[in-house]
C-alpha cells in the first residue's frame, strides 16, 4: 500500500499540517471577519456648519459637548443651533486669515479604530472671482459614534 506509506513519518506529518492548514484557514478568516466588523461602530459627522468670519483668527480646532456648545457658537458669531439628537461630540475649526472671501471649510473623518477617531478640516479655495476681503473661515461639526474612543483633530489644511 504504497499511500499509506506516504502519510507516515515526517513527510506524512507535513502533508496533514498542509491539509489542516488548507481546510481551517479559511474559517478562522471568516470568523475574524464578523467578529471585527460588528465590534466597531462607525462614527459619523452628523451635522456642520461653515462661515467666513469668526473671533478666532488663527488657526485653531476645539472640540467639547453639549455643556460647551454655546460658547463655541459665540466666537462663530452665528445664532446657535439647536443641539442634536444623538449627537455626542462638537469639533470646531478656525482656518485663520484668508486674503478673498469665497474659501470654504469642512471636517472630513480622515480615521478611526478601536480606540481614536481623527477628524480634520479641509480648506476649499474660491471657484472663481472673489470679493478682496481678508475672511476667517470657520466650520463646526457635529459628531456621532463614537463611544469611548478618544477624539483627535487636524487643524485645518489649506
Amino acid at each position: 500500500m504504497p499511500a499509506q506509506r506516504f502519510f507516515k513519518g515526517p513527510v506524512g506529518f507535513v502533508v496533514w499540517m498542509a491539509a489542516a492548514v488548507v481546510l481551517l484557514l479559511p474559517a478562522a478568516m471568516l470568523v475574524y471577519r464578523a467578529t471585527t466588523s460588528d465590534e466597531l461602530t462607525k462614527a459619523e459627522i452628523m451635522a456642520q456648519w461653515s462661515g467666513n468670519f469668526s473671533d478666532v483668527q488663527t488657526p485653531a480646532a476645539v472640540s467639547g459637548d453639549e455643556k460647551d456648545w454655546e460658547q463655541v457658537w459665540k466666537l462663530n458669531r452665528e445664532a446657535e443651533p439647536e443641539w442634536p439628537e444623538q449627537a455626542e461630540y462638537f469639533a470646531a475649526f478656525y482656518a485663520g486669515s484668508r486674503p478673498t472671501g469665497g474659501y470654504r471649510a469642512e471636517t472630513v473623518i480622515e480615521y478611526q479604530d478601536n480606540s481614536v477617531v481623527r477628524v480634520a478640516c479641509w480648506v476649499h479655495p474660491p471657484e472663481g472671482p472673489a470679493i478682496m476681503v481678508i475672511t476667517y473661515p470657520w466650520v463646526t461639526a457635529v459628531l456621532s459614534g463614537l463611544g469611548e474612543r478618544r477624539l483627535e483633530l487636524v487643524d485645518c489644511v489649506p
